[in-house]
């Protein structure tokens, strides 16, 4: 908490996070499947945070919020898990966890406002031919839907080609990837 608390943020997603860490925040809420490593969205500042009505849980860790206060918006927090996920929607064997949460919430994300943000655990370097995950699959749906990488936009450059990393894999210096957007 302290070092997020220093971030200043006005709402943080969280993943990999304990029920119980995330419980002690008055404005939060938590999914999971495992009480000590789901998907938190955290409201500050004035921002209120809940899970909106139409979330399915079939589609475990592309949640819906609905964020209000000083400003209104849609939320899709992501917490991309692949084969880790304990639900999915069955009728969609071809579509990976983010490409279901995008179909699924397509209405409610035009209805409004929305801002989809999260781990999604991608990046177009992994893209493989007729793939079903390919990251490539999500950003084209998300460029659809008229959403724009934030990263993407402010720094002007193309999916693949970030300089930026987010994660270091098991916190090597030498494997940089770019997995987490807005």
């Amino acid at each position: 908490w302290p070092a997020l608390s220093t971030l200043r943020p006005d709402v943080a997603i969280l993943q990999e996070v304990s029920e119980q860490d995330v419980s002690k925040h008055a404005e939060s809420c938590w999914i999971g499947n495992d009480p000590h490593k789901g998907l938190a969205v955290v409201g500050f500042n004035g921002f209120k945070v809940r899970v909106h009505s139409a979330w399915d849980p079939m589609i475990e860790f592309v949640v819906p919020i609905e964020v209000t206060g000083p400003v209104e918006f849609l939320l899709l927090a992501v917490w991309v898990m692949y084969n880790r996920a304990v639900k999915r929607l069955q009728e969609r064997p071809n579509r990976w966890q983010m490409l279901q949460g995008l179909e699924i919430y397509e209405p409610l994300l035009l209805s409004r406002k929305s801002v989809v943000a999260g781990d999604f655990n991608n990046a177009v370097r992994w893209d493989r031919p007729r793939k079903a995950d390919n990251h490539s699959l999500a950003a084209q749906k998300l460029s659809d839907l008229g959403l724009v990488s934030a990263y993407h936009a402010n720094w002007a450059t193309a999916q693949g080609k970030e300089e930026h990393p987010t994660l270091y894999w098991m916190r090597h210096k030498d494997a940089p990837y770019h997995i987490d957007y807005i």
